[in-house]
């Protein structure tokens, strides 16, 4: 019988917060992620691929360019954070 914590799935997770630690830590002591200009773009691409087949290339740029800004998402972080112990991966 197989142990839970044998399982690759369980591994691979623990293996990128292991590497992901530094990154995740400063997200949680600051707040601060990229999540905006990642969402804009992504808005920026749907509205493109909506404005694809304009026949006027200008349009097209103007279609993409009035599209209504993103209201900001609430970032508020816990103000104790506690970072965990370190994982024991086999191999």
């Amino acid at each position: 019988m197989r142990r839970r914590a044998d399982l690759p799935e369980l591994q691979r997770l623990a293996t990128t917060v292991e590497t992901w630690w530094p990154e995740i830590l400063a997200f949680l002591h600051t707040g601060i992620t990229n999540a905006g200009s990642k969402g804009t773009n992504r808005v920026i691409k749907t509205i493109a691929r909506d404005a694809y087949g304009f026949r006027n290339p200008g349009h097209q740029r103007l279609r993409t360019a009035a599209r209504p800004p993103v209201e900001p998402v609430d970032t508020s972080m816990p103000a104790n954070l506690v970072e965990p112990a370190p994982c024991n991966r086999v191999g």
